[in-house]
């Protein structure tokens, strides 16, 4: 079985969808076909842009255009703010369970790394919650995958978490929260793609365990990098003298997700 049919939800066809929140004044509530306006009480002078539906890397691309021109507006005031994030919804419907818990187990190892492109303010933050800093998160993960029951992962006490494990009974999707509010779409863009990239890698590996092995007989951090994300580790290590003891870090975290159970052979 699928994610799709784990949680009897309806299909969606696109692979990405976006939530940007943003403060300043004028903000434009209309001419945004691809957008859905949202107030945020979180937000000062703020509005929500969610995507009316999921998109593919081109459609992405199109609908931050369309949201930038509109931002560029006449009357219309962007203002940076540590209040402000970007959220990017990953769909995952058609993975099975053995898929999906390689693709957590990827980003878990890397998730120091993926937050420092983020921004270093969002390390910490309340509202993205790192694995290091949300045990909750990890010791319910840990019990879904041993119980072989995903309802554990429907618990909304970790949905600010920086990877949101509750979209995925809602949305069939894992949220990724991480992202600071940015006035360059052209980052939201690239960590979108980031992110739709590690999904398609973590995939290929035939269990979590073989991720874990694969790290521990790697060339170093870069190398592994570049096995999950490709040319895009060269965005990543320049941010990360530190790199080889964030990734340790992450893997401690994702081995207890890894090694949950003794062999994922007929998960």
């Amino acid at each position: 079985m699928n994610i799709k049919e784990i949680f009897g939800l309806a299909p969606a066809g696109g692979a990405i969808g976006l939530e940007v929140e943003v403060e300043g004044r004028g903000l434009p509530h209309g001419g945004l076909h691809l957008w859905n306006v949202e107030g945020d009480g979180s937000l000062r002078n703020g509005l929500e842009y969610v995507l009316k539906r999921p998109l593919g890397l081109a459609g992405i691309d199109k609908a931050l255009a369309q949201l930038s021109e509109a931002l560029a507006r006449p009357r219309t005031e962007v203002k940076q703010s540590a209040r402000t994030s970007v959220h990017v919804h990953i769909n995952v419907q058609r993975l099975t369970k053995k898929e999906l818990y390689n693709f957590i187990t990827a980003y878990l190892v890397i998730e120091d790394v993926l937050t420092r492109f983020c921004g270093v303010e969002r390390e910490g933050n309340l509202f993205c919650l790192r694995a290091r800093d949300a045990e909750h998160m990890m010791d319910v993960l840990v019990e879904a995958v041993r119980s072989k029951d995903m309802s554990h992962l429907s618990d909304d006490n970790h949905r600010y978490a920086a990877l949101n494990l509750c979209a995925l009974s809602r949305f069939g999707s894992l949220e990724f929260r991480a992202m600071r509010g940015s006035a360059s779409f052209n980052t939201v863009k690239e960590w979108a793609s980031m992110l739709l990239l590690l999904r398609n890698r973590a995939k290929a590996f035939n269990s979590p365990q073989e991720i874990i092995r694969s790290f521990s007989i790697s060339g170093g951090g870069k190398d592994f990098l570049q096995q999950l994300v490709g040319v895009r580790a060269d965005l990543l290590t320049p941010l990360c003298p530190d790199l080889d003891d964030l990734l340790l870090s992450g893997m401690r975290n994702a081995q207890d997700v890894a090694y949950a159970i003794p062999s994922w052979e007929n998960y």
